[in-house]
């Protein structure tokens, strides 16, 4: 009986490990966005949802992430990622925690004029050189959907 019940541990523990949400790369040129259907090209916009069950949705704007999740407010979500408007990396950031940018000098694939930046400084930073309002995730969110 005690192996039974050690490899039903096992199992489940594994089972649980397997299950967590991750990202997936974006194959630029290739992936369509899920919400407006278009073709992902630019990496410094280009963001990601990935639900609690680990499927993933990509989007060529942030603002079409946003938009999804305004109109699928059921579907757990484990994952909110954005990429880092000025480091040019594969890396993605944790969109809750990112400061975002509305500027007329940032051409995003929508015409939403949206950045994100990983730092706040950086946000500012940018800003001054080229204006605009700066948002947290959560008023992006109430911003956006109205």
């Amino acid at each position: 009986m005690k192996p039974a019940i050690l490899i039903f541990t096992f199992s489940f523990f594994f089972l649980v490990i397997s299950c967590k949400p991750k990202s997936e790369p974006v194959d630029y040129g290739s992936d369509s966005c899920h919400y407006c259907k278009m073709t992902i090209v630019s990496k410094q916009f280009a963001s990601e949802l990935v639900t609690q069950k680990g499927r993933v949705y990509k989007f060529d704007a942030i603002e079409c992430m946003v938009h999804q999740l305004a109109e699928d407010a059921e579907t757990p979500m484990g994952l909110y990622l954005i990429h880092d408007y000025l480091n040019g990396s594969d890396d993605f950031v944790d969109a809750t925690k990112a400061y975002y940018l509305i500027s007329e000098d940032i051409q995003s694939p929508m015409g939403a004029h949206l950045a994100g930046f990983k730092e706040l400084h950086q946000a500012e930073q940018f800003k001054e050189k080229n204006g605009g309002e700066i948002f947290t995730w959560e008023e992006l969110q109430a911003k956006i959907k109205h």
